[in-house]
């Protein structure tokens, strides 16, 4: 069995908390990078990220790159490598259309 930490923002402060987070992709890489250490020192096998909230359309890019990021460093600090998870749920733009997270294809390779 998995054990997967959970990352959840949602409502006004999830946004303003978003926008902190993925101001600038130094930030989003930062707070990946804590998201691994909190998972290695509790032993999570990943991560479910639930934005509820909406995103800024020109913070998205971080956003992706937070993902990725998530991704990458869990891979990197973990000794079995093919059970790591990150999952990520919600469309997350304000202004994206109603198909827009169907397309988003995959942003964790």
């Amino acid at each position: 069995m998995q054990i997967l930490g959970t990352f959840i923002t949602e409502w006004e402060s999830g946004s303003l908390l978003c926008e902190l987070l993925l101001w600038t992709e130094q930030s989003a890489e930062a707070a990946a990078m804590q998201l691994a250490q909190i998972a290695a020192y509790y032993g999570f096998d990943g991560w479910l990220l639930n934005i509820e909230n909406p995103v800024l359309r020109r913070l998205i890019p971080n956003l992706i790159h937070f993902i990725r990021q998530a991704w990458n460093s869990k891979l990197s600090s973990s000794s079995c490598c093919s059970q790591c998870l990150i999952l990520d749920i919600g469309s997350h733009c304000l202004d994206a259309p109603s198909d827009w997270a169907s397309d988003r294809g995959d942003i964790a390779s």
